[in-house]
């Protein structure tokens, strides 16, 4: 059974939470917050998110993941050190690691969530 999947709910539930793991991210490395720039990068893993609707194949789109995490710690943060930069994305990327797998054990429980190309839609009504 295929299942309609609306532009504008997958970008902002991507975007909410790209918000909130970034800004777990900086809570944790504790780095200055710079509002504007984490609702940037926030909104750039939302547009992201659209990328499951082209079928990439799996090697370019495991390069693509990787520039875009860099890319939004990079907006979010900014570039001061390398070593902070790469801090930034190791807690990044863990933290995804760590709700990628509370959604599949979510998912197991309630299969309206699709989760596709590792990219979340829930099938909700935003209002």
């Amino acid at each position: 059974m295929p299942v309609t999947i609306y532009a504008d709910t997958l970008v902002f539930i991507n975007t909410l939470l790209t918000y909130l793991l970034l800004r777990s991210t900086q809570l944790i490395c504790k780095l200055p917050l710079r509002t504007l720039r984490l609702l940037g990068a926030s909104f750039l893993g939302g547009a992201y998110s659209l990328t499951i609707l082209l079928n990439i194949p799996h090697w370019p789109e495991l390069l693509l993941r990787a520039v875009v995490c860099v890319l939004l710690c990079t907006a979010a943060f900014g570039v001061r050190r390398i070593r902070m930069l790469l801090r930034a994305v190791l807690v990044f990327l863990l933290l995804n690691g760590v709700f990628a797998g509370c959604m599949l054990a979510l998912r197991l429980a309630a299969p309206q969530i699709l989760c596709q190309a590792g990219v979340l839609y829930l099938d909700v009504h935003i209002p």
